[in-house]
């Protein structure tokens, strides 16, 4: 996973325990590797497989790109949630998504600025979906941060 640690004094000792924190959940999850993530744990099925049930609800297709990319939200939020010492707000959330290299190669270039705000908001709605299954102690703040950002 990225490393998020820029404008970080890593000698803080609330730094310190924010960082083993993040490790300690990055192995939990098992998200240790670089190749694509797959739901091991029972709360990545359960997220996976409602993500699942709804995409092709709505006729979308599920693959093994949709598992790692949704995974891969889900880190990348509880990530920041904790490198923040679980502090989050519209601001945060904000940041995160128009900063993620996810959200560069899922909205093309190409987009029309509407149609990519449109791309932006799901992205952040699945990020926030995900962390709400991964992390579920923050689900709150950042439910509340996604209706912030994304209000209507």
């Amino acid at each position: 996973m990225p490393e998020r640690t820029a404008g970080v004094d890593a000698g803080d000792p609330q730094m310190a325990d924010a960082f083993a924190e993040r490790d300690a959940f990055f192995a939990e999850q098992g998200f240790t590797g670089n190749g694509p993530l797959r739901a091991t744990t029972e709360a990545q099925r359960a997220l996976v497989q409602a993500q699942k049930e709804w995409t092709e609800a709505k006729g979308g297709v599920w693959d093994d790109r949709s598992e790692t990319i949704l995974l891969a939200l889900g880190s990348d939020t509880c990530e920041t949630g904790i490198l923040n010492q679980h502090r989050v707000d519209g601001t945060t959330l904000k940041k995160l998504i128009v900063s993620s290299p996810l959200t560069a190669q899922l909205i093309p270039k190409d987009t029309p600025a509407d149609q990519a705000a449109l791309y932006e908001r799901n992205i952040a709605s699945m990020s926030v979906f995900s962390a709400s299954y991964l992390c579920p102690a923050d689900k709150d703040a950042w439910e509340a941060a996604f209706r912030t950002a994304y209000p209507g």
